[in-house]
């Protein structure tokens, strides 16, 4: 057994334990679940020590079953340079026992995260300061859920792992959701190159965030910022290589910045109008979605100049009433729903069998398919 490579282990309710001993399994290199043993039987977390062939995922169970920095710091899972992806299991407190939970219990815990180094972070929920991740040379996903006493994501976020001239080297996704009071993201090259294989960003339900940092990662190959304050990201030509963008909140952005642009997303966001020019810039644009503007109403005539624009899909936008039909000529598919202005004219268009919807092979109004 010394020599076993790969343990698939499901984790249910029945397996709450593994024996003792795992950790002279030294050639281990997939370990798919790890059930934190309690003071009377099962692996403690210091069986990990050893265990640094890991790869891929590792899921961690029961961790409020370490009780202190020390055991946490035995697990060294900063060693396992080869996990992709880590997540920890938690047994969180209800609100109840939360308020109820003292500075010293609370510290402890605080200590025991701390030791345990890089972890995924849905875990630090009454935590004022994201862990230091940035060492970890082969995490290629990173989600950040929920961590409510978190005010600032600074440099502390980037560790020191940048020492080797990349932070996060190998990062492709990282995801901020549900962060209640998070305001501010500090990113710096000081320490080297920040997650130069990042493609994907999301940032969702952060409700008092109102910026992006100055740079983003230049590969980024889809953003998506669905926060009600934010009002900026950087433009500029930022991100060429950009082909995914979804903004809500007030967030505004120079359309030129993005070249490489397929697909445009406006949700839950605030415009009155969309912007007159820069669309001629957008030559690969070719899906359009607008939901939940509840203030747009306009659609400036400069949107005919996408020579790309295969589909348009426009929802509870009840005050928009503006929208430059006629220019559309290349568009094969458009869907409105609750939009009753925009409705009118679209029934207008077809029961006068107008040339301006005659090349749109597929229309729906309200759900329901009239061409």
């Amino acid at each position: 057994m010394v020599q076993l490579r790969h343990l698939e282990i499901e984790l249910t309710r029945i397996l709450t334990f593994l024996p003792n001993g795992l950790g002279n399994l030294t050639t281990l290199r997939t370990l798919s679940g790890f059930p934190v043993g309690d003071e009377n039987r099962g692996c403690k977390i210091e069986e990990l020590k050893n265990l640094n062939l890991l790869r891929g995922r590792l899921v961690i169970k029961n961790l409020e079953r370490v009780l202190n920095v020390n055991e946490a710091r035995e697990a060294q899972l900063n060693k396992k340079s080869y996990l992709q992806t880590l997540h920890f299991d938690y047994k969180y407190k209800t609100d109840e026992e939360w308020r109820m939970t003292g500075d010293g219990e609370m510290q402890m815990m605080e200590g025991v995260f701390e030791g345990l180094g890089p972890l995924h972070s849905n875990l630090k929920r009454k935590l004022r300061q994201l862990p230091s991740l940035g060492n970890l040379s082969s995490l290629k996903t990173l989600e950040i859920c929920g961590t409510n006493e978190v005010k600032v994501v600074g440099v502390e976020f980037c560790g020191n792992g940048a020492g080797r001239g990349r932070v996060f080297p190998k990062l492709e996704s990282l995801t901020f959701f549900q962060m209640e009071n998070w305001e501010e993201w500090k990113l710096t090259d000081e320490y080297g190159e920040v997650m130069p294989s990042l493609k994907e960003l999301k940032i969702t339900n952060c409700y008092k965030l109102k910026a992006l940092p100055d740079r983003l990662p230049r590969n980024l190959r889809e953003v998506a910022v669905l926060c009600v304050e934010v009002t900026w990201m950087p433009c500029d030509d930022a991100l060429p290589l950009l082909e995914s963008l979804s903004l809500g909140g007030h967030v505004k952005v120079e359309l030129s910045s993005f070249p490489s642009l397929k697909t445009l997303i406006l949700r839950n966001a605030s415009y009155e109008t969309l912007p007159s020019d820069g669309w001629e810039l957008l030559e690969s644009l070719h899906t359009i979605e607008i939901e939940h503007c509840p203030r747009l109403e306009f659609l400036h005539d400069g949107m005919g100049q996408l020579k790309s624009l295969r589909s348009l899909t426009i929802k509870y936008c009840p005050e928009l009433k503006h929208f430059p039909l006629q220019y559309l000529t290349t568009l094969e598919r458009l869907h409105i729903d609750n939009c009753p202005f925009v409705k009118e004219q679209l029934e207008k268009e077809i029961r006068e069998d107008r040339c301006s919807v005659s090349h749109i092979c597929n229309i729906y109004i309200d759900d329901e398919r009239i061409q």
